[in-house]
């Protein structure tokens, strides 16, 4: 046998060790990723970050994240970094199918239906869309999902200090590519403990709270040794952690219920951040949670577990919402604000009533069994209606950037002719923009005001291009879009230096498009944008 025979071997005995449920998840995964993704991953969609990232991965070391800064060094001096529409978001579906696949592991999903819905909402959920406006670091993010749910995996498998170990390893790494995973992991936890409470497999209220006392030692351990490396590179590399969202800030325990109380009642709206603005959705999200703690209920009185320990399930139980509303907790400052990116614990809403259906049988009674016929069938119609509308959302949400990246460019192209037009224009003067991220030009077209487009509340694709043009039209918009742009064109930042703005002749002048807003000062162009007064970052 020669050697390609024996590689050909091992890889069809690799793919034989998939069950039927795993390849179908998978492939679920990749064809509606396709469909509900296929735009953005077939066009350069210039949103949020992404709009100035095109080389880069993002925040690192400065914000914990050193395995996405470990990425980054790595590809400096190999592949170099591309924000690659079509590779990063492949890559990003094929780890979410991966993780799909360990889902369908953990929990031992028989049906096939339920196999293609999980895979389904797994990639068309909406946070998803939401990182995709980040592109450049897309796969990263979504590979520390695939070792969330592998961290997950192992301790659920078999508790041993062997599994423990490795599942902290996993959870590490986790975290040193996306903290707001870390919800997804508390998660598996506890929805693994009530299955194996169901399942019988919980003898005593000990053994379930030495279950429970196995998994907080793996978050705590995975959360010291994130924080300790953190702190080890941090130290090496002589970098100061960033004041982004306020991560620098200590925390302040004071704060803690406050937060707890604000954090649940966002959960129990059921927005999801702006993923579910339409009201049919947070519906369709209230009833699939109704119909998940019915299903509870039916499955602790059919299940033959102590009384003792169904009660100390429903502890468990009881901080599941916490669990994915935990990155709400991670920080009491005031600059902290959770957006869609970091909600994707938000699909098990979604997911749980599915895994606990593999369960929802072998009712003797015959009003149950009709009841969680009736049951199954709304749930599988309720969460296939999720699965189709989320994926016309995102297709919505990459319509709705592409219509402001287009008015962008042309927006701009205008604004630089217009400076290129001023009397006495040269090409080696400086060019200074005033006011830039406080444009008001009363002459933009208010698209976003129509109710179509309002049900689009993603948080990182904006509302209107005025939005876009305070944040992310700037000067890397115009390099990279327009071919227009050097080291003498440049924004001056409010809050560091208004040197210029400051001057009589520029507060005199109007703001653009008004004529006068473009004026030569000191050899220098001076564009008002906007007015300076009241700029916040």
């Amino acid at each position: 046998m020669s050697v390609v025979n024996n590689i050909e071997k091992w890889i069809k005995d690799f793919i034989g060790k998939f069950t039927q449920t795993q390849k179908f998840s998978s492939i679920a995964v990749l064809i509606m990723g396709l469909m509900a993704h296929g735009f953005a991953m077939f066009n350069r969609l210039s949103v949020h970050d992404n709009s100035h990232c095109l080389f880069s991965i993002g925040a690192t070391f400065e914000v914990n994240r050193w395995g996405l800064g470990l990425i980054y060094r790595l590809q400096v001096y190999t592949t170099k970094t591309f924000s690659l529409p079509w590779f990063n978001g492949l890559l990003s579906v094929i780890f979410i199918a991966c993780a799909a696949m360990v889902m369908m592991k953990i929990f031992d999903i028989k049906s096939k239906l339920v196999a293609v819905i999980i895979g389904g909402l797994m990639v068309v959920f909406p946070m998803v869309t939401g990182t995709f406006s980040f592109m450049f670091t897309a796969w990263p993010y979504f590979m520390g999902l695939f070792f969330a749910f592998l961290a997950a995996y192992y301790l659920t498998r078999e508790i041993t200090f062997k599994n423990l170990i490795i599942s902290v390893i996993w959870l590490t790494l986790t975290l040193s590519l996306y903290q707001a995973f870390l919800g997804v992991v508390i998660t598996l936890f506890l929805l693994k403990m009530f299955i194996n409470v169901i399942d019988g497999k919980t003898d005593s209220v000990l053994e379930y709270a030495k279950e429970g006392g196995a998994y907080l030692l793996e978050l705590g351990n995975g959360l010291v040794l994130w924080m300790v490396i953190a702190k080890i590179f941090r130290t090496v590399r002589h970098i100061e952690l960033e004041t982004y969202k306020g991560w620098d800030e200590g925390y302040n325990i004071a704060k803690f219920p406050a937060k707890l109380i604000d954090a649940l009642k966002s959960f129990f709206s059921f927005r999801m951040e702006g993923i579910n603005a339409l009201r049919y959705l947070r519906m369709l999200a209230l009833l699939i949670f109704v119909l998940a703690v019915v299903m509870i209920i039916m499955l602790l009185i059919k299940s033959t577990a102590k009384t003792a320990v169904k009660i100390s399930s429903l502890v468990g139980l009881a901080f599941i919402p916490v669990a994915m509303i935990v990155v709400y907790l991670l920080s009491t400052s005031d600059e902290y604000a959770v957006s869609t990116l970091m909600i994707y614990a938000d699909v098990f809403v979604y997911i749980i009533p599915l895994v606990l259906l593999e369960k929802f049988d072998g009712f003797t009674n015959g009003l149950a069994n009709k009841v969680s016929q009736a049951i199954a069938s709304l749930l599988i119609l309720c969460t296939t209606v999720v699965t189709i509308g989320y994926i016309y959302l995102d297709n919505a949400a990459y319509f709705k950037a592409a219509i402001f990246q287009e008015q962008a460019v042309v927006y701009m192209t205008a604004l630089l002719a217009n400076v290129k037009s001023v009397e006495g224009f040269s090409d080696d003067m400086e060019i200074v923009f005033v006011g830039f991220r406080n444009v008001e030009d009363k002459t933009i077209n208010e698209v976003a005001s129509r109710e179509e487009m309002d049900g689009i509340q993603l948080e990182k694709y904006y509302n209107t291009l005025e939005e876009m043009l305070n944040y992310g039209v700037n000067i890397q918009f115009m390099r990279d879009h327009l071919g227009v742009g050097n080291e003498k064109m440049t924004i001056e930042d409010p809050n560091e230096d208004t040197s210029i703005s400051d001057m009589p002749e520029v507060k005199a002048m109007p703001c653009y498009p008004n004529e006068g807003s473009i004026a030569i000062i000191d050899n220098k162009v001076i564009v008002k944008m906007g007015e300076t007064e009241n700029v916040e970052d």
